[in-house]
């Protein structure tokens, strides 16, 4: 199974010129856009998302490059600073390759650090989509879940399927679709909580949409969605 590259990296250490790098989700009207995480371990393809650098406060400057497994440089420039203090943001469209995210950030005494992405970010021609609702669940309780997969330019057989965290239960797949360009396909099912306890109560757990490619057969692609038991 492929190693994917998580939404965020940091070096755990905030005296360190670079100390967390994440991959965020455009949202909103143009000039009053949010970020938010996102949520899955590959990135779709043409889609529009942002890298955000966290620094020290004496960092002035990050310029970039995105670099393929085979050093082609996609594309290359300079972060955004922003209004908070030692954050910089890079707004991306996704290209259709495989890349690692190389950033150089310099401080005010003109000092360079470099930093490189421990795995390359992951593209699909796809997005999946996970709902079932309220992120909070009482427990035993039993709710419709809705799996969605959309291709943006994929073509092929898909493998889908749910994996739920300990205690938790439901229909789980695989289910299998054929993907077209700008096709799309739905499954339903059902999450069942489990009894709530003093232990488990309030706790945070995942729940994890699962697509494998018939192409890529020990590639598998990952979409998080959280879940409150109360």
């Amino acid at each position: 199974m492929a190693v994917h590259f998580k939404p965020i990296e940091s070096t755990q250490d905030r005296n360190y010129p670079i100390y967390m790098v994440g991959v965020s989700e455009m949202s909103g009207r143009l000039g009053h856009e949010g970020l938010f995480r996102i949520q899955t371990e590959y990135l779709p393809v043409r889609t529009q998302k942002a890298f955000e650098v966290y620094t020290n406060n004496d960092v002035t400057g990050i310029s970039y490059r995105f670099v393929t497994p085979s050093d082609k440089v996609l594309a290359e420039g300079r972060f955004l600073s922003t209004e908070l203090q030692g954050m910089f943001v890079l707004p991306f469209v996704v290209p259709k390759e495989r890349f690692y995210l190389e950033i150089t950030a310099t401080s005010s005494d003109n000092t360079k650090v470099n930093w490189r992405s421990l795995f390359p970010y992951d593209i699909s021609g796809f997005v999946g989509e996970l709902d079932f609702g309220a992120p909070e669940i009482n427990g035993e309780e039993s709710r419709k879940t809705t799996v969605k997969l959309s291709s943006i330019n994929a073509t092929g057989k898909y493998k889908v399927r749910l994996v739920y965290a300990t205690g938790f239960s439901g229909d789980a797949g695989p289910w299998t679709t054929t993907l077209t360009p700008g096709s799309s396909t739905q499954f339903h099912g059902r999450i069942v909580a489990p009894k709530a306890t003093d232990s488990n109560r309030y706790q945070l757990y995942s729940v994890r949409l699962v697509v494998t490619p018939e192409h890529e057969p020990n590639d598998d692609y990952y979409t998080y969605r959280s879940i409150t038991l109360r």
